[in-house]
């Protein structure tokens, strides 16, 4: 199995998502516009870490342990 880490939400939407939370603070209102920005922001940036079999490709959400730092 591989361990992967993937975008946890597909498509273009996100981005699409931070110009609308733009667009909303420039002209129209400040409070609103601000958390959509933000929430896009997070859609954009979210990451999430699957195992996939290289030979199907079948993949399934990996629960790994907190491993620290090794020197």
């Amino acid at each position: 199995m591989d361990i992967l880490r993937i975008r946890k939400y597909e498509g273009n939407w996100p981005y699409w998502v931070i110009a609308g939370g733009v667009l909303l603070s420039l002209f129209g209102g400040l409070v609103i516009g601000v958390f959509v920005l933000l929430c896009g922001v997070y859609a954009a940036s979210a990451r999430e870490v699957v195992s996939c079999c290289p030979k199907c490709g079948y993949y399934f959400k990996a629960y790994l342990p907190d491993q620290g730092r090794e020197e």
